[in-house]
């Protein structure tokens, strides 16, 4: 559980679930973001997991435009599994992180696999 975590103050969230062989579910909804300013490999080939709640993440809206901090954030996620599901908090999100997918070539992850929604 994560609820009791604080990370109002942490700027960087690189790798922090790297290769996370076994997670099938990960509620982030209570991770404070908006410090955070690079992300890369942040659930790097989390293969199996299916179901992902970042619905109150904030993505920092200076760094938006440098893909590099935020690339390979998804890299790999579902990719043994049909699909995963991504909840996160508006269609502004949605629309820049499916950008991330099309236009980050070191991003291994199509809408093939994964869904995002808003919460």
């Amino acid at each position: 559980s994560f609820e009791n975590i604080d990370t109002s103050q942490v700027t960087s969230m690189d790798s922090m679930f790297n290769n996370c062989k076994s997670l099938t579910s990960l509620d982030l909804s209570s991770f404070y973001t908006s410090q955070v300013t690079t992300m890369d490999g942040m659930f790097y080939k989390c293969r199996i997991l299916q179901d992902l709640n970042i619905s109150n993440f904030t993505f920092n809206d200076t760094l938006r435009g440098t893909s590099s901090n935020y690339s390979r954030i998804f890299y790999m996620v579902g990719k043994n599994d049909p699909l995963t599901i991504i909840t996160i908090s508006s269609a502004t999100e949605q629309s820049w992180i499916l950008g991330l997918s099309s236009n980050d070539r070191k991003s291994v992850w199509t809408t093939d696999n994964v869904v995002i929604k808003t919460a």
